[in-house]
């Protein structure tokens, strides 16, 4: 998929014994600096566009405390520099993730268990009125995430869907869910059951 390789940077990856088969495959770095990613791009912009190892992915794992305005300039401008796929791994999203990164997201996966209530509601926040509002959006996510490792995926396509996994829809943003009738609309579904 990225002829180019994948890049991972990741403050953790020498912690974790599982992370030796990444750091055989993948180029990974344990330490983020702005200078890694000013020469990360530099590379990227010596190739030429028809250049197929231009074509990149960016992994940024365990990544609070690093998200600093380098990183959202990267967010915005990934595509121009032949990163095909950039993933932000992070463990906190209050005050971790820059508005800018937020914004630009084009899919997030929230897994589970969620151990902090705050946290997800503060996620539940910021996509809820995508999906009928923020007690809405938890539902949802209850609904994606019945089980252990289980996880929501939103696709922020339009409409914005919800997934359990990358399997089955759970939700679709923009559309009045079948819990979410009106006292009228309820009364009218009530006549027109009552005059079949």
């Amino acid at each position: 998929f990225f002829p180019g390789g994948v890049v991972v940077i990741s403050p953790t990856i020498n912690m974790d014994s599982s992370s030796r088969f990444m750091k055989k495959r993948f180029e990974c770095y344990d330490q983020y600096s702005p200078t890694l990613i000013a020469d990360i791009l530099r590379r990227q912009e010596e190739k030429d566009d028809e250049d197929p190892t231009k074509d990149i992915a960016m992994v940024l794992d365990d990544c609070v405390g690093i998200l600093d305005r380098h990183i959202a300039n990267l967010v915005t401008r990934s595509r121009h520099y032949g990163i095909k796929l950039l993933v932000i791994s992070v463990q906190k999203f209050r005050g971790a993730l820059d508005p800018i990164i937020r914004a630009n997201a084009t899919d997030i996966i929230v897994g589970s268990p969620f151990p902090n209530m705050k946290e997800l509601t503060a996620i539940s926040e910021e996509y809820g009125d995508l999906f009928q509002g923020p007690k809405q959006w938890l539902k949802l996510y209850k609904k994606a995430t019945p089980k252990k490792y289980d996880f929501a995926y939103m696709k922020m396509s339009n409409p914005p869907l919800m997934y359990k996994n990358f399997e089955k829809v759970v939700g679709v943003g923009g559309m009045k869910s079948e819990e979410e009738t009106s006292p009228i609309e309820e009364k009218e579904k009530k006549q027109d059951e009552n005059n079949l």
